[in-house]
């Protein structure tokens, strides 16, 4: 069975797409650990760079032993909608990594659908923020991301109730996971790495 056809939970399409990322020749270990409780109730309701670069870590850190480090963002869909979504607060701290010189792609797995691409390669114009949050939510948003709308929407069962923005899945950046990883990812760092210091 292929990963097409397989539906699983967020943890088990993890643990499936690590295996074979292992086997493509990379070490993967695990990211977004939670912090101590006293911190992460501090960070939990502050919007500056770094709180928010602590507060949402990448799912994982890959290493290659000759393209370097990048880090790894999970999206999954159960196959219930023709989007996924990421969470806005999320995405602006993947945006910070990548502002500090990281490597950050994303892999995104529904039934049928598995693709991938770079985090600065994502496009959305729209920003929507469940009816649960106040207007102050709403300011701070549109005072951080101008060039966006800002949409209310209703808060429903199963939902994170988080602002988010949808990445369609024919999204034409999308590019098959295996494709992308021999092409974008191993041949691009490789051309990258930085050489080893004069002694």
């Amino acid at each position: 069975m292929g990963w097409g056809q397989r539906r699983g939970g967020h943890d088990a399409v993890m643990e499936e797409f690590d295996a074979w990322l292992a086997k493509m020749g990379f070490r993967v270990f695990e990211g977004g650990i939670e912090v101590k409780p006293e911190l992460a109730e501090l960070l939990r309701t502050r919007y500056d760079p770094t709180s928010r670069m602590l507060r949402y870590r990448p799912d994982r850190i890959l290493v290659d032993e000759a393209a370097g480090s990048l880090l790894l963002e999970y999206k999954t869909e159960s196959g219930r909608y023709p989007n996924f979504a990421i969470e806005i607060d999320s995405y602006a701290a993947v945006c910070q990594w990548a502002r500090a010189g990281a490597a950050v792609f994303y892999i995104f797995h529904a039934p049928g659908v598995v693709r991938a691409c770079w985090s600065k390669e994502i496009q959305f114009d729209t920003i929507f923020v469940p009816d649960r949050w106040s207007e102050d939510v709403v300011d701070r948003l549109a005072r951080e991301w101008p060039d966006k709308n800002i949409k209310r929407s209703r808060w429903g069962a199963g939902a994170s109730g988080t602002p988010y923005f949808l990445v369609p899945k024919k999204a034409p950046y999308l590019k098959p996971l295996k494709q992308f990883i021999e092409n974008d990812v191993l041949s691009s760092l490789g051309n990258e790495v930085s050489p080893k210091p004069a002694v």
